[in-house]
């Protein structure tokens, strides 16, 4: 029972436990005591969704049934640090669709390719996506089975059947101890098969620039030397975390400036990566899009590989050059391929190390070379 006093606001406590994982709703009710009479009602939906987390290994695997024609949803709630939200989606019968909402409720399309997200599974046929750095929270997986609204199937039974599917969901994360001149790759979330991409006497220029409300934009300028392998410009250690910094990378070799690339979302860790970057002058924009304090300053890397990188799939361990499969909470080294006793050429000079899987960083280590 619960006395509400005219225009007084009062809390009501409302503990909720769901039966079981997915979409649970309840309409909850304010009715006069004396008459039983409705006065006002709201309608209440939570999503209870499994995580991933250590209890399942970071891995989320289920199957079900879609209802011809019709949807169904499966919800995952995603970690925070997670690199890379890996999903692959597989129709054992009829003609499936996929579709993935992050935590705010927005379509996910599939990057440039956004035609791919209209297209739809045969029967036997797997989609497989990753998510570079995903939103932490609650994750809509959408399978549709709409395909009878868009074209008649004049063989259709009747009535009509629902279709089968498969779902793996994982959370990826890997970093590098770079301590000493073998780094160590340490996996902290689902097993993951990846590769090692050394890249040689990378040229490593640090800044810490600083936006304020009155001067919001910073220009930069890098120059790349001839036959480049990678261009990396990283934004990192940003001062004010709820500051949205954006990253703009131009390319000016040709005399007018092309934008090659652009991170615009609001999270604290920005990179751009450009393979086999022309030689010749590049700028780096950072721009202050929001800064609720007033200003913020970061660590912005610019790393510029001398050579193509070399790719390395880490396979079982025992094989040559101790490059290993990091699995589960395993931790193991390697050893970085270089000229033994080379001694840096320019300031800065350092070998880059990275992990790599869909071609997404996992993690990077900067090993200065040592004179031996």
């Amino acid at each position: 029972m619960v006395a509400l006093p005219l225009r007084i606001p009062v809390v009501i406590r409302v503990s909720v436990s769901p039966p079981g994982m997915g979409v649970h709703s309840a309409i909850l009710n304010v009715a006069d005591r004396e008459t039983g009479l409705t006065l006002h009602r709201v309608l209440a939906t939570i999503v209870a969704a499994p995580p991933l987390d250590a209890r399942n290994g970071f891995v989320i695997r289920s199957t079900g049934q879609v209802s011809r024609p019709g949807s169904r949803s499966e919800f995952v709630r995603v970690p925070a640090h997670t690199s890379v939200l890996e999903l692959a989606a597989l129709a054992r019968d009829g003609f499936l669709k996929v579709q993935i909402c992050d935590p705010t409720g927005r379509y996910v399309p599939e990057g440039e390719l956004e035609w791919l997200d209209f297209q739809y599974l045969q029967a036997g046929r797997e989609l497989r996506r990753a998510i570079e750095n995903p939103m932490p929270g609650v994750w809509e997986i959408v399978i549709l089975n709409d395909r009878d609204l868009f074209r008649l199937d004049q063989n259709a039974p009747f009535p009509l059947s629902s279709n089968a599917y498969e779902l793996t969901i994982r959370a990826i994360s890997a970093r590098l101890d770079s301590r000493s001149d073998s780094p160590i790759a340490i996996n902290e979330m689902a097993p993951i098969e990846t590769r090692i991409v050394s890249s040689p006497l990378a040229v490593l220029q640090n800044k810490k620039p600083a936006v304020t409300r009155n001067a919001s934009q910073r220009l930069f300028e890098v120059v790349i030397p001839r036959q480049s392998g990678t261009l990396v410009v990283n934004l990192a250690n940003v001062s004010d975390l709820s500051a949205d910094l954006d990253l703009y990378l131009f390319d000016c070799t040709s005399g007018y400036c092309v934008l090659r690339g652009s991170r615009v979302d609001p999270c604290p860790i920005q990179s751009l990566t450009v393979h086999r970057p022309a030689a010749g002058t590049w700028k780096v924009v950072l721009d202050g899009f929001s800064l609720p304090s007033g200003n913020a300053h970061a660590d912005l890397n610019e790393i510029a590989t001398t050579k193509p990188a070399n790719y390395f799939r880490m396979g079982k361990a025992g094989v040559k050059a101790r490059l290993v499969e990091v699995l589960g909470d395993s931790v193991t080294s390697f050893e970085t391929r270089r000229k033994v006793g080379r001694p840096p050429a320019l300031p800065g000079e350092a070998e880059d190390v990275e992990l790599v899987t869909w071609n997404v960083p996992l993690a990077r280590a900067l090993v200065v070379p040592s004179i031996r």
